[in-house]
């Protein structure tokens, strides 16, 4: 049996002396997020220029959550090796980085129910959409990540144990394995 061992890149523990992550695989990771955030923009951009091709108003939201969500990652670009970042860094990593997935989830629950909408509407040959139920698909997800900002900053401010990196030391996380986000949990799987 080949000797694997070699492709590990990272699976530490505590208990294997888990501390700041190795130089290269913080700068692989960031380049990767801002590679993401670039092709995020290039992707507004042409659809936005591109007036041949008609896209739901709930699929610039979920693009655009796309580019949040790699945005959220790169708050901590700089310190992720050494020492711990500073409890001010890792707390608004935590705070938009958890946010940033669920605006993503949210945003691709409301792109596919206004693709079901739109599917039904057109199979059924009436062709006048309701106003209201697309202000409310832009709405929710806006609301869900404030909601989410707000809940993981205000637990994030109860002390700095609350707040710390996760074992990679690629971004911050909470302390707590979960938190409720109104009606939706957060898992966190990085102790697994």
């Amino acid at each position: 049996m080949p000797n694997l061992h070699h492709l590990r890149i990272y699976a530490r523990s505590e208990a294997d002396g888990a501390g700041p992550t190795n130089t290269a695989y913080s700068l692989a990771f960031n380049i990767l997020l801002a590679i993401g955030v670039v092709l995020v923009l290039a992707s507004l951009l042409s659809a936005a220029l591109c007036r041949s091709v008609c896209r739901l108003v709930t699929w610039y939201n979920f693009m655009g959550s796309m580019g949040v969500s790699c945005f959220s990652f790169l708050i901590l670009a700089g310190h992720q090796t050494g020492t711990e970042p500073p409890y001010d860094l890792c707390l608004a990593s935590a705070t938009f980085g958890i946010s940033a997935l669920v605006l993503v989830a949210v945003t691709a629950l409301t792109y596919s129910i206004e693709i079901l909408l739109t599917v039904t509407l057109i199979l059924k040959a009436s062709y006048s959409q309701p106003k209201y139920y697309a202000r409310v698909l832009l709405v929710v997800p806006y609301l869900m990540y404030l909601l989410t900002v707000t809940g993981v900053f205000a637990v994030g401010m109860t002390g700095r144990s609350q707040v710390h990196p996760n074992p990679s030391y690629l971004f911050c996380q909470l302390s707590n394995q979960s938190m409720w986000v109104p009606g939706v949990p957060v898992e966190d799987s990085s102790h697994g």
